[in-house]
């Protein structure tokens, strides 16, 4: 439904710009042709960005923060092209350099909104020194789906079937699928959607932090009991066997949960070990602890781009994560941070995409 909303804003905010551009041809002063232009401009970036921002109003910050960034880059840009030149038109630099920022902080973040929604592959490959069924394991991983906000149900769907395509021994969903903004419809689709994924011999779920939400439509023991009316295993401080991998599912990092060197005492070491842990925090214990892989999310890659580059220079800003996204290597554990699926809070993805994981090992 947002896609048409936002096809007719728009269609509408075209429709303006030509007849304002049209009327302007009407008016002999230059000042108030620059006027009408300059507001035709304001009310092409505004609009769209007050719309976002009465469902989210995160989408307000991200707005001005990238709005901001422009207008700095553009001054920067036309203080060197002008550098050198005696006589300069305060005026119309302003509104060269304002016309400039918008312009191309609209398209900057329509591209955003754009990348929020579309969900790409992102493959990972490694290597094992310990015996697997037939040499080889596949899993897909799903993340911070937030179901409502830039993915739904029926994209969802969408991409269980891709996945289903994937030949994956497993499917594993690393939290989030739903926060305070999931209606218990959606929910409920989503259940349907896991489900229906009868290609995907196996689907396990582990908590995020958005679960536990209170003021959310959908209460965590309600989805528990949905997802395993769906077939989908849910681990809670649990050890499962799946094509003879352990498959350790730990409670979110916001609950009180045993510490990984406990729940290892139930894992038979020879096995390939996969963690799910959806807060990537605890890097350096489940290293000790003689993991193998650990899957995570919650971080979103950043968000948006400022946020995933500078982040991790500030201790605090990210709750101390341990990595952003991607891999890393602690030791003989693998990690996995995956950007997510959806989006919580706003809907732009501008430093980073939206994804779902395939990671593929390889046994001796």
């Amino acid at each position: 439904m947002d896609t048409f909303i936002w096809l007719g804003i728009l269609l509408i905010t075209a429709g303006i710009t030509v007849l304002c551009l049209g009327l302007m041809r009407h008016f002999e002063s230059a000042l108030l042709q620059r006027r009408i232009f300059c507001g035709v401009m304001t009310a092409l970036f505004v609009l769209p960005a007050v719309f976002l921002s009465v469902k989210y109003p995160l989408n307000a910050g991200i707005v001005l923060l990238h709005l901001t960034g422009f207008m700095l880059g553009a001054m920067i840009v036309d203080g060197i092209m002008d550098h050198g030149k005696k006589k300069k038109n305060t005026g119309k630099r302003w509104i060269r350099i304002t016309v400039s920022a918008m312009t191309g902080c609209f398209l900057y973040l329509l591209a955003g909104y754009v990348n929020a929604d579309l969900v790409r592959r992102t493959e990972y490959a490694f290597e094992t020194t310990k015996a697997i069924p037939d040499g080889s394991l596949r899993i897909a991983q799903i993340s911070d789906a937030h179901l409502g906000t830039a993915l739904n149900s029926r994209e969802l769907k969408s991409v269980l079937e891709r996945i289903g395509r994937e030949n994956v021994d497993f499917l594993v969903v690393t939290g989030d699928l739903v926060d305070e903004n999931t209606s218990r419809k959606e929910m409920q689709k989503a259940c349907e959607a896991f489900a229906a994924a009868k290609y995907i011999p196996k689907i396990i779920y582990v908590a995020g932090n958005h679960e536990a939400a209170e003021d959310g439509d959908v209460t965590e023991a309600e989805l528990f009991e949905a997802l395993e009316e769906s077939g989908v295993l849910v681990l809670r401080d649990q050890v499962a066997t799946v094509r003879g991998c352990q498959i350790v599912g730990r409670m979110d990092a916001s609950e009180s949960r045993q510490n990984i060197s406990q729940l290892m005492k139930e894992v038979d070491p020879s096995n390939y070990i996969v963690v799910l842990d959806h807060q990537p925090n605890d890097f350096d214990r489940e290293a000790a602890a003689g993991v193998d892989l650990v899957l995570c999310g919650h971080m979103h890659g950043g968000y948006v781009l400022p946020l995933g580059l500078v982040g991790p220079l500030f201790s605090g800003m990210f709750q101390d994560a341990d990595r952003i996204a991607g891999t890393e290597t602690r030791g003989s554990t693998n990690f996995v941070v995956s950007t997510g699926a959806g989006q919580w809070g706003c809907s732009f993805k501008t430093g980073t995409r939206s994804e779902y994981v395939i990671i593929d090992i390889c046994g001796r």
